[in-house]
């Protein structure tokens, strides 16, 4: 039954823990005898366990607690320093500075719009594809292979950027994280 099932909870819970049984479930014990005989192993199991743990108790060294002692008094030695009344300061600053430097890409873009980079990139797709649209069935590899870079221009040009982007991120990342010698 649920309610069973529910009581042995309480049961094993108080019993773990040394607690009095609840109203309630010392009802339902006086009328359940299965949950009465699961009361009676439980308090024998307990009984059992703490014999047992009272005989394999050992008593620590001698030393450890004059090192359990000069540990905690190094650790109050070394308490977090006091907090500065301009440290949210420097954290709003921090922030503003953080979002200037990102929006300087967009305000130059917005000032630049058409980027150099972009416009030779557009105009070989756009010659690749009128090659491709004007010339006559018979395309050669060598047409090919020259349709194929000038396709893949745009891409490699994009990921000669991200390449530059990371170095010059992971060399700022070491020159403000890395100890130096």
């Amino acid at each position: 039954m649920i309610a069973c099932w529910f009581h042995k909870k309480v049961i094993a819970r108080c019993l773990d823990t040394s607690e009095a049984l609840p109203d309630s479930t010392q009802r339902h014990v006086q009328n359940c005898p299965a949950c009465r005989h699961f009361l009676d192993l439980e308090r024998a199991l307990v009984r059992r366990l703490a014999a047992d743990a009272e005989r394999h108790s050992q008593s620590p060294s001698p030393f450890l607690h004059a090192r359990i002692m000069a540990s905690l008094d190094r650790t109050s030695q070394i308490a977090e320093p006091e907090r500065r009344f301009l440290n949210p300061i420097w954290a709003t600053a921090l922030v503003i500075v953080g979002l200037g430097l990102f929006s300087i890409p967009f305000l130059r873009n917005s000032k630049n719009p058409a980027h150099p980079n972009r416009i030779a990139a557009s105009s070989n797709l756009l010659a690749a594809t009128q090659q491709l649209a004007s010339n006559s069935p018979k395309t050669t590899a060598r047409n090919l292979l020259e349709w194929s870079k000038a396709l893949d221009q745009p891409l490699e040009t994009e990921i000669k950027s991200v390449v530059s982007d990371a170095k010059t991120a992971m060399n700022l990342l070491a020159q403000n994280f890395l100890l130096e010698k």
